[in-house]
Order: C-alpha cells, then structure tokens, then sequence
C-alpha cells in the first residue's frame, strides 16, 4: 500500500501527491478514501503532518447533539472546542473525507453563495452507539468483539452447543469487552436477549441479518471442505485477491452471489461492514483489508 509519502498511482485517477496533509478527495479512489478512514495508521504528509483525528472527533461531537449547523457555525464551535485555530483548507478537507465515507450530509440547497449546512447521516447515527466510527478510542477492538460474538458465538453455535455466556467465558483476555460488546448489540436492538426471544439463547433480531451472516459461515465452510483451507488461510487469500481482475475465480463469482441474494440487507446494514469484512473481505473490495482476524 502506498504511503503519504509517495506519489499515489491510481487507475482511478491520475497521479496525486498529499498537500497540506490531505489531497483532494474527490480525486481519491474508493480505497484510498477508505484508507484514510479505516486505515490502521494515519497517513503522514510531505510537510511532516499527520491526519488530524482531533478535528473529526470535534466534528462528529457538535453534530450529535445539533441536528444541522452551518459550515461557518460548525468551525466555529469546532474551534473553541480545540482551543485553536484550523486552516480553511484543512477544515474543508476534512469535511469533504467525512461526507465522502457517507458520515456527513452536506446541505447546499440554499443555492450558490449561501449558507452549507451539514448534518451526521443515517449510518453515522447508526455507527455511534455502537462505537463503530474511526474517531471511537476502541475501535478497532470493538468490531473485532462484534465479529467474535455474531460470526463465532451466534451463527456457528446455531444449535445453541454452548450459550453465548459460556463462550464469553472461555475468553479470558477479551471476556470483559466482549460482554461489554454483547450489551451494546442489545442495546442497538441488532440482538435480542434470551428474556425478549422467550429462547435461552441470544438471536439476531432481523432475520435478513442472520441470513445474510448464515451464507457467509456456509461460504467459508465450502471452500474448507473443497479446498482443505483454514478459514485464516482462505481469509489471508481473499484480501489479496480484491483488487483481482479475474472475475470468473470460484470464491469471487460465490461472493458475487451472496452479493446478489443479500443487496438489500448489505445496504441496510452497511454500518456493520466493516465488521463483516473482517470474516469476508471480498464482500467490501473498496475497503482496504488491512486487520486480518488477530483477536
């Protein structure tokens, strides 16, 4: 993966060098826009600076509490957050990374010369109780839990070989934040406990999203059973073959599929994408895959 510090190649686009710290993000390609989002380092440009993840926190922050602000009202607020001035450039750009990773809504309908308001989208709101944005301190290890808990402890223990306590509890270094996690998943209404299933066991709420999950497990068990493959193994293959342009390989054309079957549900559930990656990376190609399953 190339660094900040290079000249970017892209068959998106033409060539792109960082300025400012940033670069124009509508000249990025979708990975390279996903990068500076979900990338497991901040990208460091030709002046020394880092990708300032102060400013889209404070961003993000003033938004969850105001339905809409205006540009202008946001920096200012944004400002007296950081106690600091930001360069236009600087704010613009971040602004436009945000709503390009469909977190901001930019309102121009005012028409040319008047106010821009901005407002958090749907799957922003959807991402922050779940502590699924960039800006969260954990995570990286939250979503890692949540692919533990709904890949490992609710779709595989189907037939309910162990409650999803018990699974909790042969975790020993992660048992804390996976029930923290677990907790968090009924509180989004994705889980439903055993006390509101009348089951003794947890359950998707939407059986779409269970179905969807189902495939997925089914799909990797396949490729296991034809090919005598890990699941880490056939992972670690799928993160190099996103950016393959033979579209008649086996797992691509089964994923193009579930793709196909599941269009609704992954729209729906878009926010959780990046915790799906993780256990499919090639269900979300535009997304760099960069945290193979480590937890």
């Amino acid at each position: 993966m190339p660094t900040a510090m290079n000249v970017h190649h892209c068959r998106y686009h033409k060539i792109i060098k960082w300025a400012f710290g940033y670069t124009s993000v509508s000249q990025l390609c979708p990975a390279q826009r996903a990068l500076k989002y979900y990338g497991t380092s901040e990208p460091t440009a030709e002046n020394g600076l880092t990708y300032d993840t102060a400013i889209d926190i404070a961003i993000i922050s003033e938004l969850s509490v105001c339905d809409s602000l205006s540009s202008a009202e946001l920096k200012r607020r944004i400002e007296k957050t950081l106690d600091r001035s930001i360069f236009p450039k600087t704010y613009y750009n971040h602004l436009k990374m945000l709503v390009s990773d469909n977190l901001l809504n930019r309102d121009d309908s005012a028409g040319i010369g008047k106010l821009v308001f901005y407002s958090l989208t749907e799957e922003a709101k959807k991402r922050k109780p779940l502590r699924l944005l960039r800006t969260d301190p954990d995570y990286r290890l939250t979503k890692h839990m949540y692919y533990h808990l709904l890949f490992q402890g609710i779709i595989k223990n189907n037939r309910n070989r162990i409650s999803i306590q018990d699974f909790i509890n042969r975790s020993s270094i992660y048992g804390q934040t996976l029930r923290v996690a677990l907790t968090l998943l009924v509180d989004s209404g994705l889980l439903l406990s055993p006390e509101a299933s009348d089951h003794k066991r947890y359950l998707l709420a939407d059986p779409a999203l269970h179905n969807l999950l189902r495939d997925i497990v089914d799909f990797r068990k396949t490729i296991q059973q034809n090919e005598g493959k890990s699941e880490r193994r056939q992972i670690i293959e799928e993160s190099e073959m996103v950016n393959t342009k033979n579209k008649t390989n086996s797992r691509i054309v089964a994923i193009n599929e579930i793709k196909k079957k599941h269009a609704n549900t992954l729209r729906d559930y878009s926010f959780l994408s990046d915790v799906i990656q993780i256990f499919c990376p090639l269900l979300f190609p535009e997304l760099p895959y960069r945290e193979l399953m480590s937890l």
